[in-house]
């Protein structure tokens, strides 16, 4: 990676889009807009990288990029670019990793449209994310809706990598309620409900709460919040999909 020195030193920084989708299903379309700025004072290169849930290349074709699960272009100091998915083809899910340097930023727009009519049903964004080794999010699930989290494993702490991260739910009192262990290996990507995460948990259909997150390595996460269908989980079912930060 080639560029003039941020304030006569070169760092490389990695940030993440712990989840990304396209594709279409029945009457709806998602696509995905990774926005970037590049606010140092000298030109910067850029890395994009695409994964599938496993960790394998996830080939996707971006406007203006072309076709591919990896591109690299620069970006001018001052100059931001918008990213986005094509919307083709089956729906598919998975990660980005963006490999820059210092004063480059960004933020993910996920963006539903109904095809019939060719209307925008409904666009959430969020900010990219960082590693780190412990997160909470607030928990809220109805009938109708549902609170879910995606989390990624870069991978890169120690040899290996791989993590058993330690998942404990509070009720609003900041009692615990259940707490349980998931498997997230190098590379690996899962989005997976509350309701399904803690699926033995009376009353976890209708909650209000907190879900703290442990793990022994650095992950990614950001928090999903969409219509809950007991058949299906992301990406299958993206009505109304919102996304929110994780509480670092």
């Amino acid at each position: 990676m080639n560029a003039a020195p941020l304030g006569g030193v070169f760092r490389v920084i990695e940030f993440f889009y712990a989840q990304i989708g396209n594709g279409r299903a029945g009457p709806t379309q998602l696509q995905t807009s990774l926005n970037l700025v590049n606010l140092a004072p000298s030109q910067a290169s850029v890395r994009l990288d695409l994964f599938d849930s496993s960790g394998a290349p996830l080939e996707l074709a971006i406007e203006g990029l072309g076709t591919g699960s990896s591109f690299e272009f620069r970006l001018a100091s001052g100059e931001s670019r918008v990213l986005k998915t094509d919307g083709l083809g089956e729906l598919k899910a998975g990660y980005a990793r963006v490999t820059t340097f210092e004063g480059v930023g960004g933020s993910a727009v996920f963006s539903q449209t109904h095809l019939p009519s060719g209307l925008l049903e409904t666009e959430s964004g969020v900010p990219a994310s960082l590693q780190g080794e412990e997160f909470s999010l607030f928990v809220y699930t109805t009938v109708d809706l549902d609170t879910g989290i995606a989390l990624m494993n870069p991978g890169q702490a120690v040899a290996g990598g791989d993590a058993m991260l330690e998942l404990r739910l509070f009720d609003l009192r900041g009692q615990e309620i259940a707490s349980r262990d998931l498997d997230l290996l190098t590379g690996h990507h899962t989005a997976m409900f509350v309701t399904e995460l803690f699926a033995e948990v009376q009353g976890i259909d209708e909650m209000q709460g907190l879900l703290r997150i442990s793990s022994p390595v650095p992950i990614v996460a950001v928090t999903l919040l969409q219509n809950d269908d007991p058949a299906t989980s992301f990406p299958e079912d993206v009505a109304t999909l919102t996304a929110f930060p994780v509480l670092p």
